[in-house]
């Protein structure tokens, strides 16, 4: 019995390493939005590992990535889940800010030069 437990640890191990290894890569299309700036909107992770997987789908040049977008896709849908709380309150504060900026300009009103007579 202890030699079959022998037998199955590497292959426990190996998956292990395995899933760990595609934790770390997926998710990469989240992390490239997060960095940019401005905040993104909710999701937008999701969103840019399902358009660079259908453009790696049509496009034969870039074939080849298809399997990581498969692979990125869920774990950019994961991360996008856990850091929607945060992508939500940058979206509300982007629009509080946009709100007070549109409203401070209502009231300057420029007009063209008046002519002269």
């Amino acid at each position: 019995m202890a030699r079959e437990a022998l037998v199955y640890r590497p292959a426990i191990a190996r998956a292990v390493t395995q899933s760990m290894i595609a934790a770390v890569i997926g998710g990469c299309s989240t992390i490239v939005e997060h960095s940019r700036e401005p905040a993104p909107a909710p999701y937008a992770g999701t969103r840019s590992a399902i358009r660079n997987l259908e453009r790696s789908w049509y496009d034969y040049d870039v074939y080849g990535q298809v399997y990581f977008y498969i692979i990125d896709t869920p774990f950019s849908f994961i991360a996008d889940t856990v850091l929607y709380p945060l992508d939500h309150y940058r979206a509300k504060e982007r629009a509080k800010k946009r709100a007070s900026e549109t409203a401070g300009h209502e009231s300057v009103q420029t007009c063209a030069p008046c002519p002269s007579p």
